[in-house]
């Protein structure tokens, strides 16, 4: 008895901590309104916790003022193209200007640490977030459509009240809400129902949810994401909707489109372009060759933001990479130069693997007039497969770029780099062996396999690099590599690059950048906008107007680079790694913050 009694008191206890501590769903967070069926959806299921929210805040306002300048340029380019638009960014810019992220937030009503979900239904995108203060929210509305100078249209759904805008020209609406405590914003058919308006703005729910489903907390574990931002783009299922013609937002843009092809006297019997049952069908065939893409954070704080891709692929594709190593030196490790890119080429392998395809489609051609082109690529493709079976790109592995210094040369108007090439071969000696016929200064050059670096006179260099200045060079051979070198003490890091660890099974790609490195990319573009800028100042043929205008846009992008400079000071680095696993290509990203 008293037995029963303990496991009694313990099964009450055990219930009332579920239902205390078990983190139950809100029946009015966004993904309850998200159909389960959608195509795509990008969405958090979790907010950031409170100290690591506060640390990323305070970032996001250091890197503000460099956001801003960017949009001032922006709003000037657009400002040229549609006066409304560059007005709209302006105002834009002006809530922003000088302000924190916690005060941009009060100010809009806008709840920044909250839940949200951006989601198809069927194709049309629906943004659902949640909001801290409704009217803050409209009064935010309020002043753009003020800025924009075209008030949206006001409508009602039953007591619920929207802002509309209806473009005849294009068959799409946008519709902008604040629906409860949420904000809505849909681009939906321009003769839009009632019932999926209704569903947009989550006035009705659907008869099953994203959330009452699961799935995107099963992918967020399957595919070690992290619960503050995962998304999904089923292919197999979005494709073959947009071929179907049976999606409202489909049937109206289309209409639209065919509507603006006719003559005005025929444009009442316009009708949506069908996709022909065949050319359905091999919509649904090519898309089963990637069904979905999905994507989360693997690690978000105050130094890191880490993202990982996920391409599925059908099984014939994994099949033929997922298991294979490529011995291709530095693969299996990322590099340290400010630019390293290691890319594996396994010429075999991929040989084999798009020989397979070509066959597939020569057996089973398209019968889609659509895809006669495809047809033809893969009898092109075809005869390309067939020539990679020569020497020297049959024995071909990969590639390294690796480059620690680049800068301007203003004698020779070719930029100055130091760093190093190396090729991964089957045959590295093959290669060299025809690198010197085409060379007779490399012809006197004796190169073991033993990964020594050997100096390399600079006539041996191609013109563009002896007139770049280079006077030191060197070739380094491993039994998998055939590599070069040039610039002041890149030797020593050739001898270890030749003989660098190869990668794991299933790698085929590694990249990293430094934060310098990235910074002075963002730089040199900037530099170019402003050189052309200037050069519009000085063009004789403008008017006083339009040279007051260069010379403002001179201005913007000045304060552009100087912002720049802040911003990206702060990047330590940002890696990427590529492997094909057993059901696809996984992509990471990370970001290092110093």
């Amino acid at each position: 008895m008293k037995r029963t009694a303990l496991l009694g008191t313990a099964l009450v206890l055990g219930a009332v901590a579920v239902l205390l501590y078990y983190p139950r769903n809100d029946k009015n967070a966004p993904l309850a309104f998200v159909p389960a069926d959608t195509p795509y959806v990008v969405a958090n299921l979790d907010t950031l916790g409170d100290a690591t929210y506060l640390l990323l805040q305070q970032r996001a306002d250091k890197q503000l003022p460099a956001s801003l300048a960017t949009l001032r340029v922006l709003a000037e380019d657009l400002n040229e193209k549609d006066p409304h638009v560059g007005d709209l960014m302006n105002a834009f810019i002006k809530e922003l200007e000088g302000k924190s992220l916690a005060t941009i937030a009060q100010n809009s009503g806008l709840r920044l640490n909250a839940h949200s979900a951006v989601y198809g239904l069927g194709l049309s995108p629906v943004a659902r977030f949640e909001i801290a203060d409704a009217k803050a929210f409209e009064a935010f509305l309020a002043r753009m459509e003020t800025a924009y100078g075209k008030p949206l249209e006001s409508a009602k759904i039953g007591d619920t009240p929207y802002r509309r805008y209806v473009s005849s020209n294009t068959g799409a609406e946008l519709v902008v809400a604040t629906v409860g405590n949420q904000g809505v914003i849909a681009v939906l058919p321009a003769d839009v129902s009632d019932s999926m308006l209704r569903l947009a703005l989550g006035l009705d729910r659907p008869s099953k949810s994203l959330q009452d489903d699961g799935r995107l907390e099963q992918l967020a574990k399957a595919k070690g994401y992290k619960k503050w931002l995962v998304g999904e783009i089923d292919i197999a299922k979005l494709a073959p909707l947009a071929a179907s013609g049976t999606d409202p937002l489909y049937q109206s843009v289309s209409t639209a489109w065919v509507r603006s092809r006719m003559d005005e006297q025929d444009r009442a019997s316009a009708k949506p372009f069908q996709v022909p049952a065949e050319c359905q069908s091999e919509v649904a065939r090519m898309a089963a060759r990637v069904p979905a893409i999905s994507l989360g954070y693997t690690r978000l704080d105050d130094k890191h933001q880490d993202m990982r891709f996920d391409v599925s692929l059908a099984a014939d594709i994994t099949k033929a990479f997922s298991g294979l190593t490529i011995e291709m030196p530095g693969l299996g490790a990322q590099g340290d130069a400010a630019l390293d890119m290691t890319l594996g080429i396994p010429m075999e392998a991929a040989r084999t693997f798009w020989q397979a395809q070509v066959d597939a489609v020569a057996k089973a051609p398209f019968k889609c007039e659509m895809f006669d082109g495809l047809n033809r690529g893969f009898v092109g493709l075809g005869e390309g497969v067939g020539k990679t079976a020569i020497s020297p790109m049959n024995e071909l592995l990969g590639l390294r770029v690796a480059i620690d210094k680049i800068e301007a040369n203003v004698e020779s108007g070719f930029p100055q780099f130091t760093g190093f090439l190396v090729l991964g071969s089957k045959n590295p000696a093959g290669l060299f062996s025809m690198a010197q016929m085409a060379n007779e200064t490399l012809a006197k050059l004796t190169l073991k396999p033993d990964g020594k670096p050997v100096a390399i006179s600079p006539d041996a260099l191609p013109m563009t690099l002896t007139r770049a200045g280079f006077g030191k060079a060197w070739l380094a051979m491993a039994p998998t590599a055939l590599a070069a070198a040039v610039g002041t003490g890149q030797d020593a890091l050739l001898a270890k690059a030749v003989t660098a660890k190869t990668g794991d099974a299933g790698q085929i790609g590694r990249a990293h950048v430094s934060g310098e490195m990235y910074g002075q990319w963002l730089q040199m573009a900037s530099q170019k906008a402003l050189a052309q800028a200037t050069s519009d100042e000085d063009d004789d043929s403008l008017s006083p107007e339009e040279k007051a205008q260069a010379k403002q846009k001179i201005e913007l992008v000045k304060q552009q680079l100087e912002a720049s400079k802040t911003r990206f000071a702060e990047i330590k680095s940002i890696d990427s790694s590529a492997k094909m696993g057993s059901d696809g290509l996984i992509i990471d990203v990370g970001v290092e913050l110093k």
